[in-house]
């Protein structure tokens, strides 16, 4: 996330210049978040956007068109995207994984801060990468602290349908066991928990 809140110079380097746009060197910038909050994760994601752009001094509008992920997928697509348009915003960040819904705001030359796992590129869009690498080297660590024989069963935060991240990272973690025949690996979700010690 540190990358995508690096400041308002890496903000300003992929806003569109437009007549709806604040230009940052004489008004703060109009950033827009969508994030539910499912799980701590998520609540503690938005807390970390608060403080980003507070201490850059731009806007921030909080964009809550639903309550749940469910919720949020039952508004037909081109409401949300002019959900967001006609808030007159500079940026978004959101927890959105919709690809038709970050191409249709993409389209309108709108940037965007997506912090789900999605295989969408372009100019305009800051997209958290693949998290398959973390996965497979935890696969492969705990394969090799086993000695090649066991069970083991990934925990992975959230218990949203659908899934809003992770999906590569569990991948990975399942090919990093693959060499040990003896492991035999399970899956569950669970809710994450910021508490626990």
């Amino acid at each position: 996330m540190s990358r995508a809140l690096a400041g308002r110079s890496e903000i300003q380097a992929v806003l569109p210049d437009s007549p709806t746009r604040s230009h940052l060197g004489a008004l703060p910038a109009r950033i827009g978040a969508i994030i539910i909050p499912t799980d701590p994760y998520w609540i503690q994601a938005l807390e970390a956007i608060i403080h980003a752009t507070q201490k850059n001094e731009d806007d921030l509008v909080l964009l809550q068109p639903a309550a749940t992920n469910k919720d949020l997928h039952s508004i037909p697509p081109a409401d949300r995207v002019d959900f967001v348009l006609a808030h007159r915003l500079d940026a978004l960040i959101c927890s959105i994984g919709s690809i038709p819904i970050l191409q249709a705001l993409l389209n309108e030359n709108f940037p965007v801060i997506c912090l789900d796992e999605i295989g969408l590129q372009h100019p305009l869009l800051t997209v958290a990468s693949s998290l398959y690498e973390g996965g497979e080297i935890a696969g492969k660590y705990i394969g090799q602290r086993l000695k090649g024989k066991g069970h083991v069963v990934c925990i992975s935060a959230g218990q949203e349908k659908p899934p809003v991240t992770g999906q590569s990272r569990v991948l990975g973690f399942y090919d990093g066991l693959r060499r040990y025949a003896g492991i035999s690996a399970g899956h569950i979700s669970a809710f994450w928990r910021c508490d626990l010690r």
